[in-house]
């Protein structure tokens, strides 16, 4: 890109062609005051507070939508300049009751900041104002009109970093207000709950009802860290203040890779109700879970585990890991069932996801071994077609939901294939509902279709259809799947017709079958017999990937193939709860310990219940979607009477006389990060 030079008050200044001159202000440590404007944002000059004098020009111009020329002599801080910011800094403080006390932003707030800075102690204007709603119908945020300065910054995040265009702005002149959709309240509108306004606004108009006087950002010790919950590895500063999380915000909120969180990363992490364990508790002989001590705790399982008579490689006893563990406490849980338990049965609580997974790429690999697989979330953004294979991507993996409605916004289009129901609507293009346990029959028939066309707009043809496709005619497809010969067709010749596809499937929903039709499909609609499959696999938990790699997920299903056989279970369950199934399994066992944060439903299962750290207080290695591997710091200091999953297993071991490998935990760290470092899992 050609570079330009300015001069900014008798500054020398290099810039780029077509930055504004906001843009080469800040590129070269020149403070610009603004309102409106926020990074990744674009520029509309509704605060005027960017005014600058630019020679030539006969008004002072906005910084933010000014873009700057090689050779413009620009100043940003004259006399005039600042006299017309303080009389803008009036204008607006007169226009609604700015009551700094009264404010739970007050000592965070930007107009507040730039009030003093200006030396606004009064404003020359009547103040004409009506008092205006305050909206609290929203489980996570309040909105109060009356600090709303109209900078338009909420607004243009939900259209344009989040993509779901929720706010605007409602009547005209002194009566304009923002609202949700048709002048809906908050709660009961199209909001997803990502927060992302409340973190955009500059002032207290849309604060969080959890981090309510809970204490000035200034007044927190701000930790960086990872939201743990869906795999996607988004980046968040925790706001800390006395041992409580008071606050979470994106790290930067216009990152292309995703810098906005979902409503779970943001307030979830926060909102917990659940009451917390702080001390071991044991199914007494009346059935009743009572609290003992840490020794009582282990000796009881350590006595508990020699009538089922262990031996090398025995099939009674099973672990279970949650996949919001770290890689650190997964590899040594592998240790202990196999060291000193001596069980190979060791399986993750989504393993058949994973089974879905391997099973199928296995198959799809053989013939094609050194074909990529996978791609990051944010290639989304320049695909012109999404095709969403049995996912609900914003229930699921919200950001990537997000990514998928910035592509629509951009031009793209979405096909969604789905048997149970559209889970991207409004914003699908095109869906496809065949019959529960045909999606592979109907990506089979669209393989079919698009093997036999020429694709228009890109050079070569499509790549001929897999010998184990051919059979799959349209009709025979359309017969079994219930979905219209034309539909079929439409959707074919749209797949031929774009540029840049990106799949995006949940395997948790899809078995292998679909899964491998999946990648046949892909692998054709990319256009080269060589080229990586943009294919994103949604993993069901915030270190699945991380765990599938270790290698943690059983060939068969614990739960059911193996039930019979089984006699005690090992489960480390994470933030998240246990399904009907597992509780199911764990009933008729004579021994089950369960490492826990919460009361769970494993109360009604569990005969030891070991108390454990929740997500921020324990540290670790962890996965992101993108491969990516992600350490996670502590935040939080856990309650007395709560021990972490390392050492439970380490002292556990040694009452079973056994001494683990993975003693120390820089040994561990160590492992785990060559082991994370192999080829991928895909």
């Amino acid at each position: 890109m050609k570079k330009i030079t300015l001069t900014i008050d008798d500054k020398i200044c290099k810039g780029k062609e077509g930055s504004t001159i906001l843009e080469v202000c800040r590129a070269n440590d020149i403070y610009v005051p603004t309102l409106c404007h926020r990074e990744g944002l674009s520029n509309t000059g509704a605060c005027r507070m960017c005014l600058v004098e630019i020679e030539g020009i006969a008004s002072p111009q906005t910084a933010c939508s000014m873009v700057a020329s090689d050779g413009m002599k620009v100043k940003t801080n004259t006399e005039k300049l600042r006299d017309l910011r303080k009389i803008n800094l009036e204008l607006i403080l007169s226009e609604k009751p700015h009551f700094c006390m009264f404010c739970p932003k007050s000592g965070d707030c930007e107009l507040q900041s730039l009030s003093y800075e200006y030396g606004v102690d009064h404003s020359r204007f009547n103040y004409m104002f009506n008092k205006l709603p305050i909206d609290t119908s929203h489980p996570y945020l309040i909105v109060d009109h009356n600090h709303c300065i109209l900078c338009g910054r909420c607004i243009r995040t939900c259209q344009e970093i989040v993509g779901n265009c929720t706010l605007g702005f409602k009547e005209r002149g002194w009566e304009t207000t923002t609202c949700a959709d048709l002048d809906q309240p908050l709660g009961s509108s199209s909001c997803i709950s990502c927060g992302a306004c409340f973190q955009a606004c500059p002032t207290g108009t849309i604060s969080g009802k959890f981090s309510l006087f809970m204490g000035k950002k200034e007044d927190c010790e701000v930790k960086q860290a990872f939201c743990p919950l869906c795999g996607q590895g988004c980046e968040i500063n925790a706001f800390v203040r006395g041992n409580n999380l008071v606050r979470i915000e994106g790290v930067n909120l216009a990152a292309s890779d995703g810098g906005q969180l979902c409503s779970l990363g943001r307030f979830g992490l926060i909102a917990e109700t659940r009451s917390r364990l702080t001390a071991p508790l044991i199914r007494n002989s009346r059935g009743i879970l009572e609290e003992v001590s840490w020794d009582e705790a282990l000796d009881f399982i350590a006595e508990g585990l020699k009538p089922i008579k262990l031996k090398p490689n025995a099939r009674a006893v099973a672990g279970f890991i949650s996949s919001q563990s770290s890689s650190e406490e997964i590899l040594l849980f592998q240790e202990f069932m196999g060291k000193a338990i001596g069980s190979k049965l060791i399986d993750t609580l989504d393993g058949n996801a994973f089974r879905a997974i391997s099973e199928a790429i296995m198959a799809f690999g053989k013939k094609r071994p050194k074909l990529g697989i996978g791609c990051k979330p944010e290639e989304i953004l320049q695909a012109d077609r999404v095709v969403v294979v049995g996912a609900d991507p914003i229930h699921t993996h919200p950001v990537v939901a997000s990514f998928i409605r910035r592509a629509v916004l951009q031009g793209g289009k979405v096909l969604m294939i789905e048997a149970e129901k559209d889970f991207m609507s409004p914003w699908t293009g095109t869906y496809l509902k065949p019959k529960r346990g045909t999606e592979w029959l109907l990506m089979g028939g669209l393989a079919n279709l698009l093997s036999q066309k020429t694709t228009t707009g890109r050079k070569g043809k499509s790549q001929k259809i897999p010998r184990e496709l051919r059979d799959f005619s349209p009709n025979l497809v359309c017969k079994n799947t219930g979905v219209e010969t034309e539909d079929l067709a439409r959707c074919a010749k749209l797949l031929t017709e774009s540029q840049k596809v990106v799949f995006v499937c949940d395997p948790s929903r899809l078995n292998n079958k679909a899964i491998i039709s999946l990648l046949n499909l892909a692998l054709i609609a990319v256009g080269s017999p060589n080229a990586p499959l943009k294919v994103i696999f949604l993993p069901p938990q915030g270190n699945s990937l991380a765990a599938w790699k270790l290698k943690t997920s059983a060939a068969v299903d614990l739960t059911a193939a193996e039930q019979k056989r089984v006699k005690a279970a090992f489960v480390i369950q994470g933030d998240e709860n246990i399904d009907e199934v597992m509780l199911d399994s764990l009933k008729s066992m004579d021994l089950v310990v369960a490492h826990c944060s919460y009361h769970s439903t494993m109360d009604s299962v569990a005969h030891v219940i070991l108390p454990v750290p929740i997500w921020a207080e324990r540290k670790g290695t962890y996965s992101a979607l993108d491969g990516k591997m992600l350490k996670q710091p502590i935040i939080l200091c856990p309650p007395v009477g709560v021990k972490d999953n390392l050492w439970i297993m380490t002292e556990l071991s040694k009452r079973l006389g056994c001494e683990l490998k993975y003693q120390s935990p820089r040994i561990l760290a160590s492992e785990v990060k060559k082991k994370l470092k192999m080829e991928g899992l895909f």
